[in-house]
């Protein structure tokens, strides 16, 4: 969904004086949504084991109307959204962790090559 698009599916929740919203959180794809209309509009990003009881065959549809009819019956539990001033830095963090997991995994790697041709390597 692109910029313009979000901009217009906000400005059409706000004309119809939406107050709350309910979006699945699988993958990335409410992130768009929810920076979009934080502040707005009250977002619930439902976490999505809790709500996979849809009570019928499973489509797109079906299962966005259970979701609103649990968020209208106030029955979605929220996952938890770090404050806006703590995102960039949780980012930050969790792609630090990961460099250095890739690193230390390659070198493992590395490490194996050497050993499985007996070669002594000292860091």
């Amino acid at each position: 969904m692109d910029l313009n698009s979000l901009l217009d599916f906000k400005s059409w929740l706000v004309s119809h004086g939406c107050q709350k919203v309910a979006v699945e959180s699988t993958g990335q794809f409410w992130i768009p949504v929810h920076l979009i209309l934080e502040g707005t509009i009250d977002v619930i990003v439902a976490n999505a084991y809790k709500i996979k009881h849809t009570p019928k065959k499973k489509t797109d549809l079906k299962e966005s109307e259970w979701l609103a009819e649990l968020c209208l019956n106030d029955l979605t539990e929220p996952s938890r959204i770090f404050p806006k001033e703590d995102r960039e830095l949780r980012s930050l963090t969790r792609t630090r962790e990961a460099y250095v997991r890739d690193l230390s995994k390659e070198k493992n790697r590395i490490q194996n090559v050497f050993e499985s041709c007996s070669i002594d390597f000292q860091e």
